[in-house]
């Protein structure tokens, strides 16, 4: 009966050694998983931080390129308008060129007539 109660006793404490060693595993398992969790929380909010950044950072490429293209599509006009002008200028150029031309040769005929020029007025 003393074997019995040794066994009994020795089973009990082998028992208790090995709740107690599960007991610190599930412990070490819990506190594991909590410092996972903790990281991984702080990890999710530098992202949304980085996520956040990259987002003002878009807006502001956004908001850059369409001031881009305003300007580009400015410049293409006046490219346009500056090439309608220079197409006026020399059709008015060549306009004045004819129109001198044509005016010289009005003022001789009409200076002269049918008649030869006139002597000079020097005595």
């Amino acid at each position: 009966m003393d074997e019995t109660m040794e066994r009994l006793h020795a089973l009990k404490l082998s028992n208790d050694v090995g709740r107690k060693h599960l007991n610190e595993q599930y412990e070490a398992m819990v506190l594991e998983q909590s410092r996972q969790s903790q990281l991984a929380m702080q990890e999710n909010a530098q992202l949304r931080s980085m996520l956040s950044t990259l987002e003002k950072q878009n807006q502001s490429l956004r908001h850059a390129v369409q001031t881009l293209e305003e300007y580009r599509d400015k410049h293409d006009a006046q490219v346009i308008q500056i090439q309608q002008l220079q197409d006026e200028v020399q059709r008015l150029k060549q306009a004045n060129f004819s129109l001198q031309y044509y005016l010289q040769q009005t003022d001789t005929k009409t200076i002269h007539g049918s008649f030869p020029p006139y002597p000079p007025d020097v005595y």
